[in-house]
């Protein structure tokens, strides 16, 4: 087999296509219009999500199979191994889209996830201690890893009846969540944020949205103080963000958008 690295050279970070594709797929399930199919259209996107994820995953391997040199560069870069953590956190929300048809395979794809996303967890974690890294490398995107990866494990695992489960996974992402926070703030007021990078402080709204949807998942759907707070958090970073929307647009469209 010839390797094209043009073809197959995928960088991890375009797993981020998954997220806003399943997020469309889950916006049409709640959209009611007239004449039109919601559920048909959400379904379609879903089961176009989990054709293109499948693709991601292929390539991505045959990426580690035969450019391994390559590979092991994106793990060891500052910036571009935050978004490893994307394979984890897209094994498990597509695992919801099978557990609908094909209860066993789901579940079976929502474990694997949780490991993939765990033993990576504790892998850039266990680097991140050993390694120095200068403010530049510091950007929004440090929350993959153990904050998206632990606060969708928790919510998938809150839809799954896991409870127990769900609450230790909740536990991880929250406490890794408040620490990061206060690096990236502190960064964020240490020196001027470089363009290039300014969409990655859309993830700042991520954290309080999932964790929020986690605790409903955890919560049986009851609303309760803990999720309002949450639920009001994540408004504020909206405000925020809209606030410095207009900067993030001098910069040329890519697909970090």
């Amino acid at each position: 087999m010839m390797y094209n690295k043009e073809k197959f050279d995928l960088q991890a970070s375009r797993f981020g296509i998954i997220l806003g594709l399943f997020g469309l797929g889950n916006i049409w399930k709640l959209i009611n219009l007239p004449y039109v199919d919601n559920k048909l259209i959400s379904e379609t996107i879903m089961f176009i999500v989990f054709l293109l994820w499948g693709l991601f995953v292929m390539l991505y391997i045959i990426k580690w199979v035969f450019n391994f040199k390559d590979s092991i560069e994106e793990f060891k870069h500052p910036i571009k191994n935050n978004y490893i953590g994307l394979l984890g956190v897209t094994m498990i929300l597509n695992a919801t889209t099978i557990f609908i048809y094909y209860p066993l395979l789901g579940k079976s794809l929502f474990v694997l996830g949780l490991i993939l996303q765990l033993g990576y967890g504790v892998v850039f974690t266990e680097q991140t201690w050993k390694n120095h890294y200068e403010l530049n490398f510091i950007t929004p995107s440090l929350y993959i890893p153990t904050v998206a990866g632990n606060f969708v494990s928790a919510m998938v695992a809150g839809m799954f009846h896991y409870y127990t489960l769900g609450y230790f996974f909740l536990g991880v992402g929250f406490f890794s969540w408040l620490s990061l926070e206060s690096i990236i703030m502190n960064r964020l007021k240490k020196e001027k944020f470089p363009l290039e990078y300014k969409p990655t402080l859309g993830i700042m709204m991520a954290p309080p949205a999932i964790a929020c949807a986690a605790c409903l998942a955890l919560n049986l759907g009851e609303i309760n103080i803990i999720i309002k707070c949450l639920l009001g958090y994540a408004l504020f970073q909206l405000l925020v963000f809209f606030k410095i929307f207009i900067s993030i647009l001098k910069e040329p469209f890519t697909l970090s958008f």
